[in-house]
């Protein structure tokens, strides 16, 4: 059994890669979805509430969160420090239940930044141009160009993650190229 780290950058495209994945019959688990069931544990709850300004009627205000730890690298680290052990634990349930299958995938956004390369024994980046990253950021996200840029800023930069990687998929064309890409990947991963 083969664990594949998939990352990319915010807006990069990770997330149509993980879906292609899964509509191809590849087990996934994304890593992002973890970290938010992981504010429903109420010891995380409570460590999170805690340390962040961020209630908002007895729950989480998500954005306010995020508004704090894309702007303080500081309190970044302090949420994942607090999150990532939930995370891991779970991910390697998961390699555990899966370890019948030939390719499985953890979707990891900020697999380098957190260190969790460990974790895999292939990395599949999704790369996309600056411009690019950043248009589809605005329009996803409904947010202004300065904000955009410390979320961007606050990722490893995409051409750096790219270096690293065993596998990288170019998403700056359309949808078909990039399951084209995709297809291509997965192949050579199953001849490893």
């Amino acid at each position: 059994m083969l664990a594949v780290g998939l990352t990319g950058g915010i807006a990069s495209g990770k997330s149509t890669v993980a879906r292609i994945i899964k509509e191809l019959g590849h087990p996934l688990i994304d890593a992002d979805i973890l970290a938010r069931e992981a504010l429903d544990d109420p010891e995380i709850f409570k460590l999170v509430t805690g340390a962040f300004d961020c209630l908002e009627g007895g729950k989480i205000n998500r954005k306010k969160l995020g508004a704090i730890v894309f702007s303080n690298m500081e309190a970044k680290a302090k949420l994942e420090a607090i999150i990532h052990p939930y995370v891991i634990e779970k991910m390697r349930d998961f390699i555990a239940k899966n370890k019948d299958e030939k390719l499985v995938f953890l979707d990891i956004p900020l697999l380098y930044e957190s260190h969790l390369e460990y974790l895999c024994d292939k990395v599949l980046v999704v790369d996309i141009s600056p411009e690019n990253q950043i248009a589809r950021l605005l329009e996803r996200d409904g947010i202004d160009r300065d904000y955009a840029l410390k979320i961007i800023n606050s990722q490893m930069p995409l051409r750096q993650k790219a270096a690293k990687a065993d596998y990288v998929v170019d998403n700056n064309g359309d949808l078909e190229n990039l399951k084209v890409q995709v297809k291509k990947v997965i192949g050579k991963l199953w001849s490893c």
